[in-house]
């Protein structure tokens, strides 16, 4: 299991998921969960910043501590 904190966004020196997919040498992908999850937060604005945030190690996957939902 690996977690990040804090710095983790669509920053264009931002390096943690590539950092963490070239460790564990999986490809980076766009994750429809987290994709989907953005776009409740965010409305349907798809920008670029939102699709690299989206983009995750092909095999992550997402954990809430709460419910995806409660997270609104």
């Amino acid at each position: 299991m690996i977690i990040t904190s804090g710095g983790v966004g669509a920053t264009h020196d931002d390096v943690t998921m590539r950092a963490v997919a070239s460790a564990l040498h999986w490809p980076l992908m766009y994750h429809q969960e987290m994709g989907d999850f953005i776009q409740m937060k965010m409305g349907d604005l798809k920008s670029e910043a939102q699709t690299k945030m989206a983009t995750l190690p092909k095999h992550g996957k997402l954990r809430y501590l709460a419910g995806p939902t409660e997270c609104k």
